[in-house]
Order: C-alpha cells, then structure tokens, then sequence
C-alpha cells in the first residue's frame, strides 16, 4: 500500500511540506516557511524502541551532545508516525560526508567524537530512562485506546498493561560472560555438525575449529576473572550509553559533526564501542598495534580509559566474534544459498589469526 508522506507528516506533525523528494535514506521535505529539511525515515521497530532511541538521544543533547539526528514530537507528543508494520520518524540531520576509516585525519576526528559522546552519556541509568519512558508509555497507551491502537502501533497487546524496560533499551551491563558462553558452545556445536556433513564449507571450518574454540574457552576465562564485573557495577551506577554501531557510515564529519543512527544503541560498557571501532579499522590495516594506539591515544584525549577498561577491551578484541557470526549464519540458513559467502568470510578469518595473535602480544 502507498503511502502519503506529505500527508502523513501534516496530520502528525502539523507541518505543511511543500517539496518531498524520496531518497535512499528516505524522504527530505521542505517545509512550508523554512529553509531547513527535514528527513523522514520507515523504522521496521516497534514504537517502543523508537521512544527509547529519543529518550537516548535527549539524554546525549542534554548532557552537551548536540552532535545527533534529533528527533521531532508529534502532535501527540510521540516521536514517530504509525504504520502497519514500519513506523516514520521525522528527524532534522546535519549535512556531512561519511567517515572514511583508512584515513588518519577522519580517524583522529571519530575517535574524538566517540569519546564525546561516551561523556555526555553518563548519568543514563536504566532507574533514570525509566523515569521518562514510563510518562511515554502513558501516552503511547492511555487505558481507553489500548485496544484499538495496538495494530497501529505494532505491538503484543498481551503485554500493554505491564511496562518493560527491555521493549524500550536493551540494558547489556553484565551480559558478556553469558555471551560468550553461549557462543562458545555454539561454535562446539557447529564443529559436531561440521565433522557429519563434510562438505567444502565444513572443512574449512574444521580446519580453524579446534584452535578457534580454545580461544573462545580461555578468553570466557579470562573474564571471568577480569575487571568486567568492577567496570559493570561502575557504570550501574555512573549510567553509560553504547552505540553499538559505531561504523563509518553512521560518523558524518566536516563542518558539523554528526553521530547517526542510533536504533541499535543500548545500556553497557562503552568499551564495546571502542572494540568494536578498532576491529573495523584493525582488519584493514593486518591488526596494526600502531594503528591501535593511534586510535586510544585520540579517544583519550577527551576521555581517559583506566587500565580496567584495557584489560577488558584487550579480552574482547580477541573473542572470535566474526567466526561466531559467519557459523552461525551458515548452519542456521539455507546452507547453498550462502555458502559461497561464508565460504569467502571464512577465509578472511583464516587469514587474521596470526596477525591477531600477534596483536595481542604486543597491545
């Protein structure tokens, strides 16, 4: 069914576009009167976890972090338009290039900006978000409309009645040790699997299973025997805030910096940030220690990481998070549709392991 853009945001937004252009990011309106566009984006996410995504964001502009999508209120005070199936955000963006990663200067400039934003997230506790979500869930779900607004708003209207945290933002502090578990087991599971089949995707998967596995066993131990329990306890109480993809695509640099595409961001260490952006930039470089250093070096600048902190990011960096991933896609699809793929990722990985062993030694 077509959709109306220009209708839409008049009737939720009281706004009157007088140009509305689809793009691949969505659609940029003008508005009626003003100079500044607009961008409508159709979110597949419940309304709660578009609520949460602009709870996150208010905390971040609050706390002296202007450099993100804002997104308007409604008329009715929501940030987001129903649909059936896909809600539509309406968002003021500002204009920039994508971050380029393999460039040293956009390298500096998005380690910096990611410290900034780690900074203005403290205080973000789940009692704190929950304080405001709650007054949202009110007004999503006023007691006389629960009913016949549940279609609209994509919801199990089982749970209405009760408010979840978790529908809103994924609260992640403490989770880690249970993910690696689970995926360590996993990864034995798949290397049972694989030793049945044997087909050219299973051996290439034999062929780094057992050292991969051992891996996986001694970083789940030695984490639990790290500072991550002292750093999640810190951070209970401080409040933190993780992007949780933090990607050149989502860093616009240039005049006015901006972090975008907040959807996946969630409560935990923001260490897994940091992990995360390095990685992205480590398997471009053959796990450069230089290149890693150049990185933290720039990020502590504007926020110092204690020596917790490193002793944690060094045990996440090396779990084997993409082989996880790409068995994880293969034994759970359609096997031949995907095999070429995995078969290509899997090689990747092969290729990283001594390079990352080194790396490990020497960070």
């Amino acid at each position: 069914m077509a959709i109306d853009i220009s209708a839409l945001v008049q009737e939720y937004y009281g706004i009157n576009p007088v140009k509305c252009c689809n793009t691949r990011e969505g659609w940029v309106i003008e508005e009626d009167g003003s100079q500044e566009r607009l961008l409508c984006r159709a979110l597949p996410l419940r309304g709660e976890k578009i609520i949460g995504t602009h709870v996150i964001l208010k905390h971040l502009r609050e706390n002296g972090f202007d450099k993100t999508d804002r997104y308007l209120t409604a008329l009715n005070g929501l940030p987001f338009m129903p649909g059936y199936g896909v809600n539509y955000i309406l968002i003021k963006r500002n204009m920039g290039r994508e971050c380029e990663i393999s460039c040293c200067e956009d390298l500096a400039d998005a380690s910096r900006l990611l410290a900034e934003m780690h900074l203005a997230s403290r205080g973000f506790t789940q009692q704190k978000a929950e304080d405001v979500l709650i007054r949202f869930h009110e007004l999503m779900y006023p007691p006389q409309e629960r009913g016949e607004e549940s279609a609209r708003y994509s919801v199990d209207e089982s749970n209405q009645n009760e408010f979840n945290f978790n529908c809103y933002i994924k609260n992640d502090l403490g989770n880690t040790p249970e993910t690696f578990k689970r995926r360590l087991e996993e990864l034995k599971k798949f290397r049972k699997t694989a030793k049945k089949s044997r087909n050219a995707f299973d051996y290439a998967y034999l062929s780094v299973a057992d050292y991969y596995c051992a891996l996986a066993e001694r970083i789940h131990e030695e984490l639990a025997v790290s500072p991550y329990e002292k750093l999640t306890e810190q951070y209970r109480e401080e409040g933190c805030v993780c992007h949780r993809d933090y990607t050149g695509h989502n860093i616009l640099l240039g005049k006015n910096e901006t972090v975008i595409n907040f959807e996946s961001a969630c409560i935990d260490l923001p260490i897994y940030d940091v992990a995360n952006f390095l990685r992205r930039r480590m398997r471009k470089c053959g796990w450069s220690v230089s290149d890693a250093d150049f990185i933290l070096d720039n990020y502590s600048k504007t926020r110092p990481l204690s020596n917790d902190e490193i002793t944690v990011l060094k045990i996440l960096l090396q779990f084997p998070q993409k082989l996880w991933r790409i068995i994880n896609k293969y034994y759970n699809s359609r096997r031949s549709w995907c095999e070429k793929s995995c078969l290509m990722q899997l090689e990747e990985v092969k290729q990283e392991k001594d390079p990352l062993a080194e790396f490990a030694k020497n960070f």
